[in-house]
Formats: structure tokens, sequence, C-alpha cells
């Protein structure tokens, strides 16, 4: 056995990266222990505690900036819920209670990075405040008396002018399909 005197730097190093060689650490606990790591060892570098640990710098810089993730998606990330690329695509969601929805969505639906990817895109988009009756060409704005007194199994409905516009609709005559 080889026996060597360290100081406390040299052991706290040491502890630091014993702990990131374990398999069972999460993304966003390997992240923790760097940020630990690069407070208390100033001195080591992102590209050499990359070499200690036998890592990529852009790995442990992109495992870095989970750190910056909501808690709820960080925790959900620990307890292996969420993988880091999921967590990556929830935190375009603002809302506290929505984000809460989609995590347990996601989770329960056993969704795929692509298919969290889609679900967010779908989540996020505005709701449809602009209509025309099925047999029409003309489309009417949210506050067109025209449009509010067209019966929902008639109406087809857009997000946007621009999108009923390109579906080859013209503005109603009234509201001109201002919103």
């Amino acid at each position: 056995a080889i026996v060597r005197s360290l100081g406390v730097k040299e052991m706290i190093e040491l502890s630091y990266l014993e702990n990131l060689h374990r398999f069972e650490l999460s993304p966003v606990e390997r992240a923790q222990a760097f940020e630990r790591l690069s407070v208390e060892c100033p001195e080591v570098s992102a590209e050499a505690l990359s070499s200690m640990i036998g890592r990529d710098p852009r790995e442990v810089r992109r495992e870095k900036e989970l750190l910056s993730l909501p808690v709820l998606l960080r925790e959900a990330i620990v307890c292996g819920m969420l993988k880091d690329d999921q967590a990556r695509s929830l935190a375009r969601i603002t809302d506290p209670r929505a984000l809460l929805r989609a995590v347990e969505h996601v989770y329960s639906h056993r969704c795929s990075a692509e298919e969290t990817r889609a679900y967010i895109d779908e989540s996020l988009r505005p709701e449809p405040r602009f209509l025309a009756a099925r047999e029409s060409r003309t489309f009417h704005g949210p506050e067109c008396a025209l449009g509010k007194a067209m019966p929902d199994a008639e109406a087809v409905r857009f997000r946007s002018a621009t999108e009923a516009l390109d579906a080859g609709m013209a503005p109603c005559a009234v509201c001109n399909g201002i919103e």
C-alpha cells in the first residue's frame, strides 16, 4: 500500500473526485459536486477537472448548467423522474403549476426526449382565438359579434390571424379579423 500525506485541500479534492466516479450519482448531483469542488478548490480548472474524472469538458459544463434549472426539475432528475434533456426542455415552461403538470405528464406517460419537446411545444402554443364557420371562407376576431354568435360545432379555430390567412380565409368585413 502506498501511503501519502495530504493537506486539507488535497483531501477535499480527492473526496470530490472519488464521489464523482460513483455511478449512482444523478447528473444534478455530479453538477453539485463540480460546483462545490470549484468553490473549495478554485485552482482546479474545468478542463483539469474533466481530465481527472475522464469526461469531456463540454459534458461537465452541460451538467453544471443543470444547476440553473428550477428546483422542481432538479429534484425530478435526482429522484429519477426525468432525464436531464427532458428537464432542459421543460424549463421553457414558466408557470409553476403548468410545470408541475408537465413533469407529471412526462413521467406518467414515460415520454421520450422528443415526445417531451412535442408536448411542450403543444402546451406553449396559444389558444385558438380566431374562428370561421366550416362552410365559410371568412374568419372572425375574438371580439367580433358575428364570431361570438357562431355555434361551437360549426367553428373552425385558428391561433392567429396569420394562420387564418394562410388557410385561405379572408377577414370579416365587420371586425376585419382584428383581435
